[in-house]
């Protein structure tokens, strides 16, 4: 019997604890047009560890949007914040 697959999510995952974040973001974009839970706060973290602040922001703020309790991708946008050199919104979506 074969293992099952991995999701799309969790690959992408692997892509990026790998350091392949294009292979990341090309799985993290399947898995949005899958419509897979979670692939846009995944879609931040691989913007984020890219560099795209602008396309991260994007899709954290996406991600909160579907769901405002998740203290993963609400981490992530206080780091988004502080890397785009604003402290007040960050110390805003930590405390949100």
């Amino acid at each position: 019997m074969d293992a099952p697959q991995a999701s799309l999510i969790e690959q992408a995952q692997a892509a990026i604890a790998a350091g392949r974040l294009a292979d990341a973001e090309r799985l993290a974009q399947e898995a949005a047009a899958a419509d897979e839970t979670g692939s846009d706060g995944l879609l931040a973290q691989i913007f984020l560890h890219a560099g795209n602040l602008s396309e991260a922001e994007e899709y954290a703020r996406k991600a909160l949007g579907h769901r405002p309790d998740d203290a993963v991708t609400t981490a992530y946008l206080g780091a988004i914040m502080m890397a785009m050199g604003r402290p007040e919104l960050a110390l805003t979506a930590y405390r949100d």
